[in-house]
């Protein structure tokens, strides 16, 4: 679908204040006042994330609780089990307070559940078959646990404590926990809202930390640096698509500086078998390299898988491990594929109706790990929310995808007649129903869409940040762009334009995707790529008007400056 351009409009006094104070270029100030940043010391702040400016731990309800709990069942020799999800955000937030309470000296255990036949989230049967078989007086849940009433209670009839680390939207009740540490809670201070689930683990570890000191358990062991931890805070924030602004930016630039240096052995060894190079690394590097393998761990087998290579301690293991998630996502991409071509012959025997404002397909023996990344692309080619089913046993489990303007966790809410379980997010969700319900589903989906979108479909938008001629591209604006990063939800990657551009060199690439040399009038020239363009663009030798990031290209050691195309206009 064709992407609708919009220009932001940056403040000009703002700018020229920025341009001013700070010494940047004009349009690097542009980018920051486009980013929603108004004055010097907040975009001092932005330029230069600090440790020093991360909100205290004291602002997340129930975390001293939390903290004096987990103190006692140190002092007391109690095993500890940690209860995670099997996202990126999940293993990691699991592997980061797995490794702190062991080193300080825990008995600890943790436990990922199987996305297929166990689910998300804390479980009563998890319980009675993994807590009470493990003699565990303490389950702490991160990345979960926030709508596990049954299991908290069935756990409080066992004798054991619940602490519950989340970050999810909350339901009206909280569990009765210990203690419930979700930065959404309405009783909470809103300054960490935005946390991911190992963000919230990593403020845990933060308090605790703190409580540790102060009855001198450091004495007789080494206390932690937790910047070394930052490594995984990094992968979950980035990779569960969190807002890249505030705390969450001032924690991943610190863990992007860990992967630059040393870091997490296990990620090393990801990182070579991704072709990464670690010196240069940056979140879109974790987004789309890292997190797909991580991911595929859970999506296809368990991620256990994932765990073992994020606790691997030598490079024999490491290198193992690395290798195992590689072929598993090599197999997800496949699969992927495979799904997408059933669904293009469908699409070719059954057109969609212009009119529909949802898109729900289905067939047999899909395998519901992938489901969500399918949704996604279908998403990005429909711009219309999409569920996607798979048959099995007269039950139909699947994803869906929003787009903006559509909250997927609402929208079910209000057809959940229809269905046998529901749960996500405004933008991703999960749900299981009769194969029967489909039908009646779709149609509710459909009445219910027609009322949001009174005023029709909206188009989707590309935001450019500023037109520019070639001729402003230079080495130093490079520079500066790299003080923009970390990028990502809220603080992404600077989309520009240009006018009246030539293509003076063109060559299609293994995949469909087309290098090129771009020129203007005044004869300035640089390497292009587009990735997968459609067939009537690929053949195109002049653009009215392109939309393309700035990279430098780094190969053989050379770094030549290249542009990124993202859209064009013939």
């Amino acid at each position: 679908m064709k992407l609708k351009w919009e220009k932001r409009q940056p403040d000009r006094d703002t700018v020229s204040m920025l341009t001013r104070q700070l010494g940047l270029l004009p349009l690097t100030a542009k980018l920051l006042n486009n980013r929603a940043i108004y004055d010097l010391e907040e975009a001092r702040g932005f330029l230069r994330p600090s440790f020093k400016d991360l909100p205290p731990p004291s602002l997340l309800k129930d975390i001293d609780a939390a903290s004096l709990r987990i103190v006692a069942a140190l002092e007391k020799k109690e095993e500890i089990l940690v209860f995670g999800d099997y996202d990126v955000d999940g293993i990691t937030a699991t592997a980061l307070l797995y490794r702190f309470l062991h080193n300080a000296g825990a008995r600890v255990s943790y436990y990922i559940p199987n996305r297929i036949t166990e689910g998300y989230g804390l479980k009563p049967m998890h319980i009675t078959s993994c807590a009470l078989s493990r003699k565990a007086k303490l389950i702490i849940t991160v990345d979960c646990g926030s709508s596990s009433h049954e299991a908290v209670r069935e756990a409080r009839q066992h004798g054991i404590d619940v602490i519950i680390t989340d970050h999810h939207v909350l339901p009206k009740e909280l569990p009765e926990a210990l203690a419930v540490v979700n930065p959404k809670r309405r009783d909470a201070a809103g300054l960490l809202d935005s946390l991911a689930g190992v963000g919230v683990a990593f403020y845990l570890v933060i308090s605790l930390r703190m409580q540790l000191r102060q009855i001198g358990h450091w004495r007789e062991k080494e206390e932690p640096n937790l910047k070394m931890f930052c490594d995984l805070v990094a992968l979950g924030t980035v990779a569960d698509v969190v807002p890249m602004v505030t705390t969450n930016r001032i924690l991943t630039r610190a863990g992007l500086n860990v992967l630059h240096t040393s870091g997490n052995e296990g990620i090393r060894m990801l990182m070579e078998q991704c072709g990464i190079d670690k010196r240069y690394m940056d979140s879109m590097d974790i987004a789309f390299k890292l997190a797909p393998r991580l991911n595929a761990a859970g999506r296809l087998a368990h991620a256990d898988a994932a765990m073992a290579l994020l606790e691997a301690d030598n490079p024999r293991d490491a290198a193992k491990h690395a290798g195992h998630l590689h072929a598993l996502n090599r197999k997800r991409r496949e699969m992927e594929q495979e799904i997408l071509e059933e669904i293009d012959a469908h699409i070719d025997r059954n057109p969609f109706k212009t009119s529909s404002k949802i898109v729900l397909l289905y067939g047999q023996e899909w395998h519901v790990g992938i489901l969500g990344i399918v949704a996604s692309r279908l998403v990005n080619r429909f711009a219309r929310p999409v569920v996607i089913l798979t048959l099995e046993d007269n039950i139909a489990r699947g994803s869906a995808r929003s787009i903006p303007g559509i909250d997927l966790a609402r929208l079910f809410a209000a057809c959940s007649r229809h269905l046998m379980s529901h749960g996500g997010h405004a933008m991703a969700a999960g749900l299981q129903l009769h194969v029967d319900k489909i039908e009646a589903f779709r149609d509710d989906l459909e009445q219910k869409l027609e009322t949001i979108m009174a005023q029709g479909m909206a188009t989707p938008s590309l935001m450019i940040d500023t037109q520019m001629d070639f001729k402003e591209i230079s080495r130093a604006l490079i520079d500066e762009l790299e003080l923009l990063k970390p990028f990502g939800e809220k603080n992404p990657e600077p989309l520009f334009s240009a006018e009246n551009v030539r293509v003076t060199n063109s060559k299609t690439l293994s995949g469909g995707h087309r290098r090129m040399t771009l020129q203007q009038a005044h004869g300035r020239s640089f390497q292009a790529i587009h990735f997968n363009p459609e067939p009537h663009v690929a053949i195109l030798d002049f653009f009215e008007k392109i939309a393309f990031h700035l990279q430098l290209n780094r190969w053989n050691g050379q770094e030549n400056i290249q542009l990124m195309i993202e859209d064009v206009m013939g």
